[in-house]
């Protein structure tokens, strides 16, 4: 079992495949996306936004293969997610 580090910038499009492939068939995303092409392009670029605010604040954790990973915000800083647009 591999201990949990912090993510950096670089893995940034491996995790946003890795989500997106993911939460590709998820019920909430194939409801507010029903189309599987569109959800498909467009779940790795919602990512990368989470993962990218999320990042700034030292709240992206991953294992050593990438394969498991813990995004999280502090306090207020969800609400940089509504200025994004």
């Amino acid at each position: 079992m591999s201990e949990a580090q912090l993510a950096t910038a670089a893995d940034t499009e491996v995790l946003a495949k890795r989500l997106a492939d993911a939460f590709h068939e998820d019920a909430l995303t194939r409801w507010i996306t029903p189309d599987d092409a569109r959800r498909a392009t467009v779940l790795p670029a919602f990512f990368r936004e989470f993962l990218d605010i999320s990042l700034r604040h030292k709240g992206v954790y991953v294992n050593s293969t990438l394969d498991a990973a813990l995004l999280f915000l502090p306090p207020g800083a969800w609400e940089e997610t509504e200025t994004r647009g």
